[in-house]
């Protein structure tokens, strides 16, 4: 069996499965020849030692590209829409001694914790995921020192080069509200939705022309805030205020 079925059994069982290494083989085994790569030739070689070898050459590999090639396939391949991508990231945190720094720059460090946990090292972990079928295109782990508003020109650039276009309209929340990734992603031809900080001048400013003169607005979502009994929040739509001139 070549290094790419083992691979491929790896990610079976991370779908379905979810067993440690050192049971692959077992559930390898129950699943029968037909089910795996090349109908189960080489059923003998699958050992834990053998799956290790395996995963020590994933790490050798050039992962991005591989990440980006196996995205741009499954976009071919099931036609996948790319007019709206969403983007978040999270902090990994990470328990224990572990130190040294990857090949390609990945370190754990202290950052700034999502999980309140400022003594233990972390990872930032980025996702873009498309909005027909929430499909993974994108992701990247970032040194855990990394902060979320560094990241966007990165991540649109290269999604930009995974859907073959850069009109998609990129969302993502207030990190992205920066001048220069807003104006980077804007004056390559790229479309942005997002949060605007309250500390924005426009946001006092949107608000003041607001206590002057009533306008009219749209209602377009109102619903019940999560983990605040009976609280709803409603999104409105308000027309004809020229703030950017």
């Amino acid at each position: 069996m070549a290094a790419v079925d083992f691979l491929m059994i790896m990610v079976y069982n991370i779908a379905c499965g979810r067993q440690p290494v050192y049971e692959l083989e077992h559930w390898a085994t129950r699943l029968g020849r037909r089910v795996l790569p090349g109908n189960g030739a080489g059923m003998n070689m699958l050992n834990d030692d053998r799956f290790g070898r395996v995963l020590d050459k994933l790490y050798v590999a050039d992962r991005a590209s591989l990440a980006t090639e196996v995205a741009v396939e499954t976009t071919r391949i099931e036609g996948l829409e790319h007019t709206r991508v969403h983007n978040d990231s999270t902090s990994v945190k990470v328990y224990g001694r572990i130190g040294g720094t990857t090949s390609s720059g990945l370190f754990l460090t202290r950052g700034l914790s999502k999980d309140h946990r400022p003594d233990l090292k972390q990872l930032v972990y980025s996702l873009t995921i498309s909005s027909d079928g929430a499909v993974p295109i994108h992701y990247k782990a970032y040194p855990g020192n990394r902060t979320d508003d560094t990241t966007h020109i990165e991540t649109w650039t290269t999604v930009r080069r995974i859907v073959g276009k850069a009109d998609f309209l990129y969302v993502a929340d207030c990190k992205v509200c920066t001048d220069e990734q807003l104006f980077h992603i804007v004056r390559h031809g790229g479309r942005v939705v997002t949060v605007m900080p309250d500390t924005w001048k426009e946001s006092s400013e949107f608000k003041e022309k607001l206590r002057r003169n009533k306008k009219s607005r749209k209602v377009i979502l109102r619903r019940e805030v999560e983990s605040h009994d009976g609280k709803i929040e409603t999104f409105s739509c308000f027309s004809s205020i020229p703030l950017f001139q």
